[in-house]
């Protein structure tokens, strides 16, 4: 979630939390039954999608960077999301060579601006 520590900062922790529980409920509505999210850091998470094609990971990963907004009183709070995607076998089989490469994406994308996927290098 970029610009997650300044949410904080600008609008409290209480808001941060909303907006976490807000990009989780979103990223669910373009996953499907089997695949699996979980939070990996302070505004990190790691999304596992078994059986998808490079191209089919990388839109539905698009998909849900799409307008995320948190509800904020009589407004909307908009937020992006930056991504690093890695695929097995390609980019490894162990947990540990994935998230290597999905961290270094996640840089790249962070390095070219805000709300950006990155799938290869």
């Amino acid at each position: 979630m970029d610009n997650f520590k300044q949410l904080n900062d600008t609008h409290g922790h209480l808001i941060g939390d909303k907006a976490l529980l807000t990009l989780v409920s979103k990223l669910k509505e373009h996953l499907r039954r089997d695949d699996l999210i979980g939070r990996f850091g302070g505004d990190e998470f790691i999304i596992i999608l078994r059986g998808c094609t490079q191209y089919e990971t990388c839109v539905r990963m698009h998909e849900s960077i799409s307008h995320i907004s948190v509800p904020l009183n009589d407004c909307s709070l908009a937020f992006a999301l930056s991504m690093g995607v890695a695929f097995s076998p390609d980019d490894g089989i162990t947990s540990e060579g994935l998230l290597e490469a999905a961290d270094k994406r996640l840089y790249q994308a962070k390095s070219e601006g805000k709300g950006r996927i990155r799938c290869i290098d």
